[in-house]
């Protein structure tokens, strides 16, 4: 079992939706924490009492490389010490996971309904969250779970979420029986 620990509904709606074709999938369980400060320790808590592979999913809540690598560097120590050799993941989304949108801009037509324009892309690239909420997406949980096949196809093509399928693929109890037989 692998558990991915994900800041919020949000992001268990997108990750849900963007995991459920792996074979895996049954062996994952994608956990909405309260925000950052929330499920930072519960996914240590399952790394060092559970002793389950995990990852942790967040958003950077910047666009600084200073400030994600230091922010990086301090999560991989806060989970490194104790972990004993289970596999452990810290990813984060920049700035925020929602830019995953702005990075596959015909996924984000399809949200839109409508072809967004260069100044809408760049702005996104900055700040996502505000810029889907500035044109019209309020609630995005209701729009992912109507994305198309090909969307969701298109979007777990983005390198972070290629990084999430993989380790999940990789730390399940099938794939771990696999590898020793």
């Amino acid at each position: 079992m692998v558990t991915v620990f994900v800041e919020g509904p949000v992001e268990e709606s997108l990750l849900t939706q963007l995991l459920a074709d792996l074979p895996a999938a049954g062996r994952v369980r994608i956990v909405a924490a309260g925000g950052r400060d929330d499920a930072r320790p519960r996914a240590r808590k399952e790394l060092l009492v559970q002793q389950r592979p995990v990852i942790l999913v967040i958003d950077a809540d910047s666009i600084d490389r200073d400030i994600i690598g230091e922010q990086q560097r301090d999560l991989e120590d806060y989970f490194a010490w104790g972990a004993g050799g289970v596999p452990y993941r810290v990813l984060q989304f920049v700035p925020t996971v929602e830019a995953i949108f702005f990075d596959r801009p015909e996924v984000l037509e399809h949200l839109l309904g409508r072809k967004p324009d260069d100044i809408m892309l760049a702005a996104g690239e900055i700040a996502p969250k505000a810029v889907l909420q500035r044109m019209g997406i309020t609630d995005l949980r209701d729009r992912v779970r109507a994305l198309s096949d090909a969307d969701l196809q298109m979007l777990r093509t983005h390198p972070s979420i290629a990084a999430i399928r993989e380790f999940v693929e990789e730390n399940t109890e099938s794939t771990l029986l696999r590898k020793s037989a």
